[in-house]
Formats: C-alpha cells, structure tokens, sequence
C-alpha cells in the first residue's frame, strides 16, 4: 500500500452555500464505494459529523485518505493547498450568476498559482438554490479556459435543506443522479494522484440537462 496521504479538500466559495452537506454527502459515497471511510477532518466543531447520513462511526477508517471541510476559505486558503500535489479541490458555490462568478474567480486563481496542473486537481459543485433557475451559460463559463477538471450541479433538495443527519433515502433522483459525476471526479482524481503523484485528473464533466437541476 503506498504510503502518500491523499486529501480532498472542500471550501465554498462563501459561508452558507452548501460545503459542509456537500462534504458530508461525498463521505457517504466514497464509504459506499469502498472498504474504508476517508478520514474526516472538520472546521465546524462538529458540525460535520451532524450531517453525516449515517454518524460518524465506521468500521474500518482509511488513514491515507483524508476529507476536509475548510468551509468558506475557496480563497485563499483552498488555492493555497493545491501547492501540495496529493491534493484535490472541490469548490462549492452557489447556482446563481454571483455564485458561478465567485467560483470561476477561484478557478482562475488556481490556474494563476499552479497552472494547469492545478486546475486539473480542482472540481466545482453548483449547489441548487430554492427559489432560481440555473441557467446552462453559468456552467459554460465554468467549462472555458482555464477549466476544472469537472463542474457538478447539485439541485436544490428539500431533503438537503433541513439540519442535522441528511436523510439519503429521501434524496431526489436529481440529486442522487448528480451524485455520481462528483464521486467519479473525486475517484478519478484519487486514482490519477496514487498512479503520478501529480496531477492528471478526469476531464471536464458535462453539464446535465436543465431537467436535472432543481432551484
């Protein structure tokens, strides 16, 4: 087993925007997914662990792969880290013109410090809100150069919008649907740093169609 520590590392692009049930959400799949759960680390004071579907006691723990919550610090604390190359980003913003503004600055924040290489290991997630329509171009722009290595839009979901344990079986099929791009961005990026130690990473993920995106 190789010995490299491999982080995934959520920060939203303001407060409020989703990062934490996002975080606690790619918890669930990537425990789902494999034998051991990823290592959590939380800014929220646990608030993480409230989140989680199922708590926060595993049976079996991978100490080698580490999900950290860094809230809103997309800038410029997430930008930062990617000077580590065992490390992907997963910039959570809102679906609305602002918030696809906000995480467009960072990915071109990223390629501005790390180039290609860091756009390569970065992963934006539009989080659906109540009340607005995404409109199509707001992911496009995401998609032009520089680009992420993936955009996911996540719709908004009553299910997502309570507090505490997040109920997965009362998820939408929307939202489970946009689940899997995020799992299999998160997945391809783990493989591409275990193979390289740098940073080749899935290419772009298709914008789903607009009857997928709830808001």
């Amino acid at each position: 087993m190789s010995g490299i520590t491999r982080r995934l590392l959520l920060a939203g692009t303001a407060g409020g925007v989703g990062t934490t049930t996002v975080t606690a959400l790619l918890f669930s799949k990537l425990y789902e997914s494999g034998t051991a759960a990823p290592t959590l680390l939380d800014h929220t004071a646990g608030a993480l662990g409230a989140r989680l579907p199922d708590g926060d006691e595993v049976r079996h723990l991978n100490i080698q792969l580490l999900l950290q919550d860094l809230g809103p610090h997309a800038r410029p604390a997430g930008v930062a880290e990617l000077a580590d190359p065992n490390t992907l980003l997963v910039v959570v913003s809102a679906d609305t013109a602002v918030g696809a503004l906000l995480a467009r600055e960072v990915v071109e924040a990223v390629y501005r410090t790390h180039g290609v290489t860091g756009t390569a290991r970065t992963v934006v997630v539009l989080v659906g809100v109540f009340g607005r329509r995404r409109v199509r171009h707001r992911v496009s722009a995401l998609l032009t150069a520089p680009a992420p290595a993936g955009v996911v839009a996540l719709p908004a979901d009553p299910a997502l919008a309570v507090g505490g344990r997040i109920p997965l079986s009362r998820l939408s099929p929307a939202t489970s649907r946009s689940l899997e791009p995020l799992l299999h961005l998160a997945n391809a990026g783990r493989r591409a740093l275990s193979a390289s130690g740098h940073d080749h990473a899935a290419g772009p993920a298709q914008p789903p169609p607009d009857d997928q995106v709830g808001g």
